[in-house]
């Protein structure tokens, strides 16, 4: 699926009422800053703010959205604790979402980082700690 906008690859997809919509990161990004008639989305990259992430990710559910994308390497795991948390507050369907994260940039010990077998399986174990999940849906190798 193309974003909606342009033409690159959609990030976040949605379907309500047989309607479906792609949106590139930036894109995804600027109809987020739209609805929720807020500052900047960029301050979240600066820090972690719980209020602010469940409040976009209560709107985008809201607006049809039900994939969720985190990393292992965001904010050194807290941001996987973060949407684990969230999901788990609004009570969400995990059967409802398609939940993934990346593996790559796991931390500082020799095994933590790369895509070698022993650091994909103990960084997607972690991530499902992180996540508070039994599973995600997809693993990307996010070099």
């Amino acid at each position: 699926m193309r974003c909606h906008y342009c033409e690159e690859a959609a990030a976040f997809a949605a379907e309500k009422d047989g309607l479906k919509v792609g949106l590139c990161t930036d894109h995804f990004r600027d109809r987020m800053e739209e609805l929720t008639d807020s500052a900047e989305l960029s301050e979240l990259e600066d820090q972690i703010d719980v209020d602010r992430a469940a409040e976009c990710m209560q709107i985008a559910y809201d607006h049809g959205v039900n994939f969720f994308d985190n990393a292992e390497a965001y904010a050194r795991g807290q941001a996987e604790e973060m949407m684990g948390d969230i999901i788990q507050q609004k009570g969400w369907s995990r059967s409802d979402l398609v939940v993934s994260t990346k593996i790559f940039w796991g931390g500082d010990g020799p095994n933590d980082v790369g895509l070698s077998r022993k650091h994909v399986i103990e960084g997607t174990k972690a991530a499902l700690r992180r996540l508070k999940m039994d599973v995600v849906d997809l693993v990307y190798c996010h070099r």
